[in-house]
């Protein structure tokens, strides 16, 4: 999933595979860190579509810069 989301965020932003990365690893670093619990029910539901990984990984990128 994490191709995935990097995809869509490089899709989305128009950045680099090395931005794309880092944002989308930044991001699932701080979600693993402050929802561990979510983190654990999402990978065990299974594989999403590239819209689900991207509203998930946007709706973190917005909170992240906005919940310090």
């Amino acid at each position: 999933q994490k191709i995935a989301a990097i995809k869509c965020y490089r899709a989305a932003l128009s950045v680099g595979l090395k931005e794309g990365k880092e944002a989308v690893e930044a991001m699932e670093a701080d979600l693993r860190r402050r929802q561990p619990d979510r983190f654990a029910h999402q990978k065990a539901a299974g594989k999403g579509g590239c819209a689900a990984t991207f509203l998930l990984f946007i709706g973190l990128g917005v909170a992240y810069w906005i919940i310090p």
